[in-house]
């Protein structure tokens, strides 16, 4: 079944709907849902990323986003922010469980698309040790967290790879990750989330 997606111009400004595939090959603007999950650990800031399947079209086997999503031309925000929290991580929620932070706009360019979203921010700080609790779906091979303070000089290039804790079908693993594992989001959008859960923890 197509989704349909609100367009908008570079103002902002409401200009139409479009079918998802063809709003990523046309450029363009459209909404989207961000939620981060992180935790405080003693003195230790974890921040929570999901492994894109392998079956995903887009960057299959990559770390992104805890939990993310398209809101569909018919849809409200937080709506579709819970609708993609149940069906990514099995977790079902209400809109006062989550921290509405920004609107951010990104662009991130390859050769097949150029997908230029309008990404409505969430957080939930979780409560300590949570980790298990969070189900793995069809959409996603994993979930995984990282101290973010390393992840912070991995995105900078002051380290090459840094540790990671990862849950899966078959159970908790530790691993080693690089700057190539993760979603290709521009550095200034890790920044402000980055801040963001330091700001709040």
């Amino acid at each position: 079944m197509s989704e349909w997606l609100t367009i908008f111009n570079d103002d902002g400004i409401n200009i139409g709907i479009k079918e998802r595939d063809q709003v990523h090959l046309d450029g363009d603007w459209h909404e989207t849902f961000h939620c981060w999950f992180f935790e405080t650990d003693h003195e230790q800031i974890n921040l929570y990323f999901q492994k894109r399947s392998h079956n995903k079209k887009d960057f299959p086997n990559l770390y992104d986003i805890t939990c993310a999503g398209h809101i569909d031309h018919d849809e409200k925000v937080i709506e579709a922010g819970l609708r993609e929290l149940q069906e990514e991580l099995g977790v079902i929620l209400q809109g006062k469980d989550l921290i509405y932070d920004s609107d951010f706009k990104e662009t991130i360019q390859l050769d097949s698309f150029i997908d230029r979203e309008i990404c409505h921010l969430f957080f939930m700080n979780l409560t300590q040790h949570r980790l298990n609790l969070l189900n793995v779906g069809d959409e996603v091979d994993s979930i995984a967290k990282v101290d973010i303070d390393l992840f912070e000089q991995l995105i900078k290039n002051e380290k090459t790879e840094i540790p990671m804790l990862e849950l899966t079908k078959d159970g908790l693993f530790q691993k080693k990750v690089t700057k190539s594992s993760f979603c290709p989001h521009d550095n200034n959008y890790f920044y402000h989330i980055i801040q963001v859960c330091k700001k709040r923890s």
